[in-house]
């Protein structure tokens, strides 16, 4: 049996949890993310007011991006994003390297979002600068998130449904 054929009896599996508002919860999280909360002071300060355009100007760029995503996901029946399109298109090696790629670039992204919700604390909360409870506050947070993933997809779902 050829490594597609098994990937597509997996993909049969599948399970379709994620319903129509909980997808579109998860590409507003994914487009706007918190940046958009640490962002607009340095942008006001450095562009002054050209800012606001400057956000629907690069707004209008990823949606290229997304739409191409989104093309080209149309082209496939199995799972595995940009690394299956990578894999199919150039290779195993540029699949590998793409899965790394996309694995660094949650954990920065992740890093980032979690750094702006200290400093917001920090700004809040004296209490919440110190190194301690920043890492306390690092795993609890991290840790939360895992756990309800851990637990399945529709916990998982609802989560990103109230946070969002």
């Amino acid at each position: 049996m050829s490594r597609d054929a098994t990937v597509l009896d997996n993909d049969k599996k599948l399970k379709r949890d994620i319903g129509i508002f909980a997808t579109g919860f998860l590409v507003l999280n994914g487009v706007i993310g918190a940046g958009i909360f640490g962002l607009p002071g340095r942008l006001v300060e450095q562009a002054g007011m050209f800012g606001p355009w400057l956000i629907i100007l690069f707004g209008a760029f990823i949606i290229t991006v997304a739409w191409t995503f989104a093309s080209i996901a149309s082209y496939f029946s199995t799972t595995g994003g940009p690394v299956a399109y990578a894999h199919r298109a150039f290779g195993p090696l540029v699949g590998f390297q793409t899965g790394w790629l996309l694995y660094i670039g949650r954990v920065s992204a992740i890093a980032a979002n979690i750094n702006v919700l200290f400093n917001y604390a920090a700004y809040l909360w004296e209490g919440a600068s110190g190194e301690l409870t920043r890492a306390a506050m690092f795993f609890i947070i991290i840790g939360g998130l895992t756990a309800v993933n851990v637990m399945g997809i529709k916990k998982a779902v609802k989560a990103i449904n109230v946070i969002t």
